[in-house]
């Protein structure tokens, strides 16, 4: 069911061409230079999403934690581009890590989360 809703989402993204240059182009803008074009993490320091981001989605906390964390939180993004490109972000990188659970993020969820960013990550 949830990889229905991934493909789904992924076609509705494809479709239309402003919305799917928009999650691309943001994260080739604001994480690119980190976590590279493929998502591998440019250096032991940076943590690599490729197939492993969707894990998150599993762990209590997880969810939350990918819209706190710093480089997210603080991002000059709109609560709605950053809701798209983290969605965009975990189908890209991470779909088949994915649960079956997935529900996109939104506007007003990230909103509500950004608004806790996390100070110190590592704890």
């Amino acid at each position: 069911m949830i990889r229905a809703g991934v493909v789904t989402l992924g076609l509705m993204l494809s479709c239309d061409s402003a919305v799917a240059s928009g999650p691309h182009i943001n994260y080739m803008v604001h994480c690119m230079g980190c976590h590279t074009s493929d998502g591998s993490g440019a250096s032991e320091n940076v943590p690599g999403l490729k197939n492993f981001m969707g894990k998150f989605l599993e762990v209590d906390g997880g969810r939350e934690f990918l819209i706190r964390v710093p480089g997210a939180a603080q991002s000059l993004l709109s609560d709605s581009d950053l809701a798209l490109l983290t969605n965009w972000m975990l189908i890209s990188f991470s779909a088949e890590q994915l649960p079956d659970s997935f529900a996109p993020y939104t506007a007003k969820e990230v909103a509500i989360l950004r608004k806790n960013p996390l100070v110190n990550v590592s704890e």
